[in-house]
């Protein structure tokens, strides 16, 4: 098929499919669900941390390093 996209000077989806494969549009699916998910932890993490509870921001806080802690040290590696 890869010869056959190179000889006519179309993709391989084209021959698959009768149709353009278009990367765009499943990269805007991706971002949205990932914006979606990345609002949801912003927005839980700022009531947390705008609560007036002492108690449940030391407790965020904690989870956060536990939950990333692995992610948190390799960076301060690379710096």
């Amino acid at each position: 098929m890869v010869v056959l996209s190179e000889l006519y000077g179309v993709s391989v989806d084209w021959i698959l499919k009768g149709k353009e494969f278009d990367k765009r549009e499943n990269i805007k699916e991706v971002k949205s669900m990932l914006d979606d998910d990345l609002q949801f932890i912003e927005k839980t993490l700022k009531q947390i941390m705008r609560s007036n509870d002492p108690d449940l921001k030391s407790w965020a806080k904690v989870q956060f390093k536990f939950a990333f802690g692995d992610y948190l040290r390799k960076l301060e590696q690379k710096e």
